[in-house]
């Protein structure tokens, strides 16, 4: 399965859900189950979500014998390692120069554009530096209004960027004195330090926004109009981004004053402890192998 098609059955996946939640399985709030392979660490979410999971399954195939059906999780969870998340932040804002108290952001570029959604007209070639540009200034306006907080705006490059001049400050651009631009290409620190050293992760459509809940950092996913909107709906659709955008911890922003509101939002709240998992059940590699040489 290539990732258009995965994606086409990710939105058939959800409608469904969308259509008959109330029918599969009574649950306090369904958006929560968006990620929530994420918190599969809770021995209790985990039964429920192997519950749910199977009869969604059996709902769509329920001629399958159901003593065949096995939830395992995600193997791109195993490799998060939440158990060090407190190593890896002392370690990256050590690196990165930032205190404890340091409300930091973190930038992750897109990269280099796939041609065809320039030739259909879905992005415009200056896609990433419009996008960087505007969320800049959101972010400076935020500090403005902030001067008591310590902000620290982190910029990472994608490996494809052909031109990470474009990820800099415009020369005209008056930064406040409480926030910070610091680089960070995977050359000064890992992707786990950049990660745990955050409080918000953000960028157009990088697969760590999805990630975020499950290292218990707050997500934006910025979807500028005329900029990452039109690529966002291309890939998962309007019924997907809205799902997204609903669920706790995550958001999709259409606008600078969006992406402001929703730092005013995710700097109000407590930082959350992360606790190590449980290790009373097998991640889902092991779970995976376990099943195949049962």
């Amino acid at each position: 399965m290539n990732e258009r098609e995965f994606i086409s059955s990710l939105r058939e996946t959800n409608s469904f859900i969308q259509k008959h939640r109330d029918e599969i399985l009574p649950i306090t709030d369904h958006r929560d189950l968006l990620l929530a392979d994420t918190f599969l660490s809770n021995d209790e979410v985990q039964e429920i979500l192997e519950e749910y999971e199977t009869k969604i399954f059996q709902a769509q195939l329920p001629e399958f014998p159901e003593e065949k059906i096995f939830v395992t999780g995600s193997p791109i969870l195993d490799n998060l390692e939440v158990e060090r998340s407190a190593e890896y932040k002392n370690s990256g804002r050590q690196k990165l120069s930032l205190s404890e108290n340091v409300f930091v952001v973190l930038y992750l570029d897109m990269g280099s554009i796939p041609q065809i959604d320039i030739d259909d007209g879905t992005v415009a070639p200056d896609l990433n530096e419009k996008t960087f540009q505007n969320t800049l200034q959101a972010i400076s306006e935020f500090a403005q209004t902030h001067r008591d907080k310590e902000i620290a705006f982190v910029v990472r490059p994608h490996p494809t960027t052909l031109n990470p001049e474009q990820l800099s400050p415009l020369a005209n651009l008056e930064l406040p004195q409480n926030l910070k631009i610091i680089p960070a290409p995977s050359s000064t620190l890992s992707m786990q330090e950049a990660t745990y050293a955050a409080d918000v992760i953000t960028s157009i459509n990088s697969t760590e926004n999805f990630l975020a809940p499950a290292r218990l950092r707050q997500s934006i996913f910025l979807g500028y109009k005329g900029l990452g909107d039109n690529l966002l709906e291309k890939i998962y659709g309007r019924e997907l981004i809205h799902t997204i955008d609903q669920h706790a911890g995550t958001k999709v922003i259409s606008s600078p004053q969006e992406f402001i509101s929703a730092l005013e939002t995710y700097s109000a709240q407590s930082r959350e402890v992360v606790s190590a998992p449980s290790t009373t059940h097998l991640n889902a590699t092991e779970k995976i192998l376990d099943k195949i040489f049962d």
